[in-house]
């Protein structure tokens, strides 16, 4: 590059061919490099070898620069101006631990950032978890979930409940035939179960609030008049009357009191109790308050 620019200069004998070629040659420089590039662009060691370092150190030191570039100057400065000249040498080597400083600064902000970055990147992540998470809960919440029977436990059911009818038809015929047989008794009373009191004030009966509990067998009419957690409907179950089929109609649970009740509505309780899924309990027992007890414990 030095053996080029001689070359030139010898050429140009003539003054005014001179400062034409030297004011072509900083226009270029300026417009066409400096600002061309931008000051991140630069490279200064390299311009130095090509545009002479006293023209470098000119534009280093006046060169206008935006406030982000105006740090790169104290680096450029060291590179230009002459050393080891008295207090020169101190002001350089300051300005050499400022730059080293600078540098250490710029990448901290440079790892600050790339964390912060990250860190927005996560809390959209969980942002967007917890959007979905609510998004789930408020879609369980809407949906009605329904449960798919296996196709062979429907045809099992069908089996049962087809076994059921045939049993409580048999059962209806035979019925049917000893009363036929049986001679009439006339103001036969019936038979009331004695009462049995139980105090349970610590049992929980929750569960059991705002349902209603049919009882069938035996005669329970009186008692279940009394004040319960849930309502209490009872039958004999001696007769298959509409009142019969009326109180299983309510259920929410059936109670079958095995000891005093007949096997036909037992069978017709049950029937019952399978075609529209209604638990049904077995029980000896005969107090209410000691069955609801009981279911309270069963069903918890």
């Amino acid at each position: 590059m030095l053996k080029l620019r001689r070359e030139v200069l010898n050429r140009i004998t003539i003054i005014e061919e001179k400062q034409l070629f030297w004011r072509l040659a900083n226009d270029y420089f300026i417009y066409q490099h400096l600002l061309d590039l931008g000051a991140m662009g630069w490279e200064i060691t390299k311009d130095i070898k090509y545009y002479g370092k006293k023209r470098m150190r000119f534009m280093i030191l006046h060169f206008p620069l935006g406030e982000a570039t105006e740090m790169l100057r104290t680096e450029w400065i060291g590179q230009v101006i002459r050393r080891n000249q008295g207090d020169n040498d101190f002001l350089f080597r300051r300005i050499s631990m400022l730059t080293d400083e600078l540098n250490r600064a710029r990448n901290k902000i440079t790892d600050y950032v790339h964390q912060i970055d990250e860190m927005k990147i996560e809390k959209q992540k969980l942002e967007n978890n917890l959007h979905q998470a609510y998004e789930d809960i408020r879609n369980m919440k809407n949906k009605k979930i329904t449960y798919q029977r296996d196709p062979s436990d429907v045809t099992k059911i069908h089996e049962l409940k087809s076994l059921v009818s045939e049993l409580i038809r048999e059962l209806k015929e035979k019925n049917r035939i000893i009363n036929e047989l049986r001679p009439k008794e006339e103001n036969k009373e019936p038979a009331f179960l004695e009462e049995q009191t139980i105090e349970k004030a610590e049992d929980n009966l929750s569960n059991l609030e705002g349902k209603t509990v049919v009882i069938i067998g035996g005669q329970r009419q009186e008692q279940a008049k009394q004040q319960y957690v849930c309502n209490v409907l009872t039958h004999s179950g001696e007769t298959l009357d509409p009142n019969f089929y009326q109180v299983l109609k309510q259920a929410d649970i059936i109670v079958i009191l095995t000891q005093f009740i007949p096997h036909l509505a037992m069978w017709e309780a049950k029937a019952f109790a399978i075609e529209n899924d209604i638990p049904i309990y077995y029980t000896k027992g005969l107090n209410i308050q000691k069955i609801l007890y009981e279911l309270a414990e069963k069903t918890n």
